[in-house]
């Protein structure tokens, strides 16, 4: 699921469900059941992101199986681990899971107040799994990025210090996960390269480019159309910002070429990309390339964009939320 955002049915979800279904076991299971459970939770994650109309219920549902697992969790470390049993790697899981949750809620609009607890959480699952399960590790860290991103957005409004420190502390992330990325077979490039674009402050657009660039050549657009409209939506608007800001005409060229990638590939895969986060990110990205090169085609496919979020969505607190930004 992770290499291929390619919608999955509902039967199938209901399949995959069924293999992790938690049953009565063996007092010598009980980390299997954990396990289990925590699987069975990430599968409600990625459901819930594929489902915006009822994505809220699969979300709550998930946190509801990631608190019974920390209970029993808990039960397991102060009876003492059996033989073969690594409970720390199933704690570092546990956290992953819990922060992936916590940030799928935050880009609801939901949970504004949980920010902190969410990147603590993000901070223990890197720190668990850093060394027992690098791929685990690589996955906490880009969540551990975009938590420290989405906290940023969240104080604009207030003194600029924290915003920079989060800000640098979301590129470290990103960074770090790149590096041990490369180490273990290029695992979730893409992402951790649109997370380190986005954490790129405003001088240096050019960089956050380039970031998004790298994720492009990385993506399959078959497979990965989600991603690729997010990187070619987020590369338009860094290098319309990036034009405004010098008055180049070659990054407005760039940005227009961009922009016009990822309105084919939403065009393309219309059934695929029915998500109103991409809609958002065109409209957006369609908005900055009309403001840089002072053009109302841009400014009216922004427009359309946010038109098509609101004949697919329903109205909720999350679209609500970016429509009126």
């Amino acid at each position: 699921r992770r290499r291929n955002d390619t919608p999955v049915s509902e039967t199938e979800y209901q399949q995959m469900l069924r293999r992790t279904e938690v049953r009565e076991v063996p007092e010598s299971l009980r980390a299997l059941r954990c396990a289990l459970r925590i699987n069975e939770a990430r599968i409600y994650l990625e459901w819930s992101i594929d489902d915006y109309r009822s994505g809220l219920t699969k979300l709550q549902t998930a946190e509801r199986l990631l608190t019974q697992s920390r209970t029993e969790l808990d039960e397991l470390e102060r009876a003492g681990p059996k033989a073969g049993e690594d409970l720390s790697s199933l704690r570092g899981k546990l956290a992953s899971a819990e922060a992936a949750a916590l940030s799928l809620g935050l880009d609801r609009g939901m949970w504004q107040e949980r920010a902190d607890e969410a990147i603590r959480t993000a901070e223990e699952a890197v720190s668990l799994l850093r060394d027992r399960g690098p791929l685990e590790a690589i996955e906490a860290l880009e969540t551990c990025s975009n938590l420290f991103y989405h906290r940023a957005i969240l104080s604009r409004e207030e003194p600029s210090g924290p915003v920079r420190v989060d800000m640098r502390r979301a590129e470290e992330a990103a960074r770090e996960g790149l590096a041990l990325s490369e180490r273990n077979g290029d695992f979730m490039y893409p992402s951790l390269s649109l997370a380190l674009g986005l954490a790129m402050p405003v001088e240096s657009m050019d960089m956050a480019a380039g970031a998004y660039e790298d994720g492009i050549r990385h993506t399959d657009m078959q497979l990965q159309p989600n991603l690729y409209v997010v990187l070619s939506a987020a590369l338009a608007e860094a290098c319309a910002v990036h034009q405004m800001e010098t008055q180049d005409p070659v990054p407005g060229k760039n940005a227009g070429e961009a922009l016009s990638a990822a309105f084919g590939i939403i065009n393309r895969y219309a059934h695929m990309t029915s998500n109103a986060f991409l809609q958002f990110a065109v409209a957006r990205a369609s908005l900055a390339v009309g403001l840089a090169a002072k053009s109302r085609k841009e400014l009216g496919m922004a427009l359309d964009a946010l038109d098509r979020v609101l004949e697919i969505w329903t109205f909720t607190p999350y679209t609500s939320n970016h429509i009126q930004a």
